[in-house]
């Protein structure tokens, strides 16, 4: 019997000595799958990530999908560091606030293992009166302050430079849209950019004067010729040339 499933077996040893040898061996991953390297995204330390322009749509979309991991910009860091600032204090007031209520009622109750009832009653209405004034324009201004990041997200990190496209990607009308670029301008979270009516754009960097090329033609033979910077001589006639004589 064990000599008939031997041979009833002997047809697929080919096969299972391929997949020893596949299970046994390291191999590497793009040997099965040559694709899979290919649309995995760009390290996020690597340039190619986010100046690389893709031809492949569904790569393009996963890639902007997965912007925010590794952004490194100055902005970003800036109003990041002033909405973490915004929340702590919002935080710290909210706690201080439920702290207060037993902070008084043990400064009233003045217990003998109390050291100091009268400073724990004091700061225990200081810390109620001032969370509960305080409390709700902290969280307010952590709500506009949030806004405001996402906003300077959509322009610095996804790249949207127009006021509408950033109302349909906030979902926000298009006056509030031009209001809030009008604070962050302000607030200097945009160094490189200005707005031209409904568009942010970067100042056109003016030209020295002294790398300028003119192709002029001269006055005097009528000849065609190129010099650079301000001042030019025609190599025909040897007549000076200046840009202001166009």
């Amino acid at each position: 019997m064990i000599r008939t499933i031997s041979f009833s077996l002997f047809p697929y040893l080919p096969f299972f000595r391929l997949s020893f040898y596949l299970f046994s061996h390291p191999y590497p991953r793009n040997a099965l799958y040559p694709y899979r390297s290919y649309l995995d995204p760009t390290g996020y330390s690597s340039s190619v990530y986010f100046t690389k322009k893709l031809d492949i749509p569904a790569v393009q979309c996963y890639n902007n999908a997965d912007l925010t991991k590794g952004v490194e910009s100055e902005t970003m860091k800036k109003i990041e560091q002033s909405l973490h600032i915004h929340f702590a204090f919002a935080l710290a007031w909210s706690i201080l606030m439920v702290l207060g209520i037993p902070m008084i009622i043990c400064g009233a109750a003045k217990p003998a293992w109390l050291p100091l009832p009268t400073l724990f009653f004091v700061l225990g209405i200081a810390f109620s009166g001032g969370g509960f004034y305080g409390v709700p324009i902290l969280w307010v201004t952590y709500g506009a302050k949030r806004e405001l990041h996402a906003l300077v997200y959509a322009v610095e990190v996804l790249g949207l430079r127009d006021v509408a496209a950033l109302s349909s990607h906030l979902r926000k009308p298009a006056e509030e849209v031009r209001t809030k670029l009008d604070t962050c301008l302000s607030k200097g979270y945009f160094p490189c950019l200005y707005r031209d009516g409904d568009r942010l754009v970067e100042p056109a960097q003016k030209q020295n004067p002294a790398d300028e090329i003119h192709d002029v033609v001269c006055p005097c033979c009528s000849a065609r010729f190129t010099y650079r910077g301000t001042r030019g001589v025609c190599p025909y006639c040897g007549v000076p040339y200046n840009a202001e004589q166009k």
